[in-house]
């Protein structure tokens, strides 16, 4: 269902096909990265892990997600 794209470095214009590879399938990569990805991906097609204040929030919504299919179809965007 996801697909962790943490790059190697936080840099920002810094993305590689981490980003990239899981747009062709139906997981959502989870990004960690300096990137503007509004500005490379679709709207709401990853989560953008430094959005969430520590591991445990992020953690949370992960679940949220992979246990609501309308949620979850709504970040693919199926």
């Amino acid at each position: 269902m996801f697909y962790l794209a943490f790059e190697n470095q936080i840099c920002r214009d810094y993305v590689t096909e981490k980003f990239f590879r899981p747009l062709s399938s139906s997981a959502i990569p989870v990004v960690f990265g300096g990137a503007n990805y509004s500005s490379i991906g679709p709207p709401n097609s990853y989560i953008d892990a430094l959005a969430f204040p520590g591991p445990k929030d992020l953690a949370e919504y992960l679940w949220t997600v992979a246990t609501n299919r309308t949620l979850y179809n709504r970040q693919v965007k199926l």
